[in-house]
């Protein structure tokens, strides 16, 4: 945060690198899942009794479903419980993605040690495993908080 304009910014990277063990005790090339979000404000004392906080936000997120994802054995030697002789490779395919956006605001209220908020987020998401189509979600989340 810059002190004096009330100015700030933060964000988040990860990256998840999953070792898919087959069931024949070998390993594949690693299934990543990625994701960042960035969120950016200014926090100000505009009205004396705290400050308001105006606050945008992004994010992405990438190929979790896939890397989640797991070989099945569909064939054991000797029946139920040998070694696995057949593969069932993961379903899933790279290239679920979620995206969201939104902008919230929060009054505190110094004196009353409590902060008032109100957001509102949009959660896209695409999955190439999913014939349906699959829905845009829209919350709206407000409320208080005391500290005591």
């Amino acid at each position: 945060m810059h002190a004096p304009s009330g100015l700030f910014a933060q964000g988040h990277y990860t990256k998840l690198s999953v070792g898919a063990q087959n069931g024949t005790g070998g390993y594949d090339a690693d299934k990543d899942a990625t994701r960042w979000d960035i969120q950016a404000g200014i926090a100000k004392n505009w009205f004396g009794f705290g400050n308001t906080v105006l606050y945008g936000e992004y994010g992405k997120h990438k190929d979790f479903k896939f890397s989640g994802d797991l070989y099945d054995c569909n064939a054991q030697a000797g029946g139920l419980g040998g070694p696995c002789t057949g593969l069932a490779a993961p379903a899933n395919v790279k290239g679920d993605e979620l995206k969201f956006f939104g902008l919230g605001v929060v009054q505190n209220i110094d004196a009353a040690a409590m902060e008032l908020y109100l957001s509102w987020r949009r959660l896209e998401a695409k999955d190439p495993n999913n014939a349906a189509s699959l829905q845009d979600l829209d919350i709206v989340l407000g409320g208080a908080r005391v500290k005591f």
